[in-house]
């Protein structure tokens, strides 16, 4: 089975990521990918998302800290409006509006988008995770 189908056949697990990359043979054949520790938990939804950090029983409630939506990553990402001038940004370099529905696919499309989409994840990663830690210190 080619890697393609196997990722377009498997349906039990990681269908945030495959939201994220629906075409895997794009993915893999991307000159500018990248990862990193932060984007990495974007992809898999494993990082500071309150429906995750929930689930693993680390906090009491999968609540957004910022609007009271559920935090998930989708939410974080894409909706929350504490990110909201960071999307504003993103939609300037990569043409559109960013969904979890083209995002990877637009990254994909030449180095300068894909340093503006992987920025955009980052930072705002990077950003949520060091508020996380400070209300976790100052308790």
């Amino acid at each position: 089975m080619e890697d393609s189908e196997e990722w377009d056949t498997h349906v039990e697990t990681a269908q945030w990521t495959k939201r994220l990359i629906p075409n895997i043979s794009q993915w893999i054949t991307c000159k500018f990918r990248n990862t990193n520790y932060f984007f990495t938990q974007a992809l898999t939804g494993h990082g500071s998302f309150m429906t995750y950090t929930h689930r693993i029983a680390k906090t009491v409630n999968d609540r957004c800290r910022y609007c009271g939506d559920t935090d998930t990553p989708e939410h974080t990402l894409f909706s929350c409006i504490r990110w909201e001038v960071r999307r504003g940004a993103a939609k300037v370099y990569l043409g559109e509006d960013i969904t979890p529905d083209n995002i990877i696919i637009r990254m994909c499309q030449s180095k300068e988008k894909w340093d503006a989409g992987f920025n955009f994840i980052i930072k705002i990663m990077e950003r949520k995770e060091q508020e996380e830690r400070a209300d976790q210190n100052r308790q």
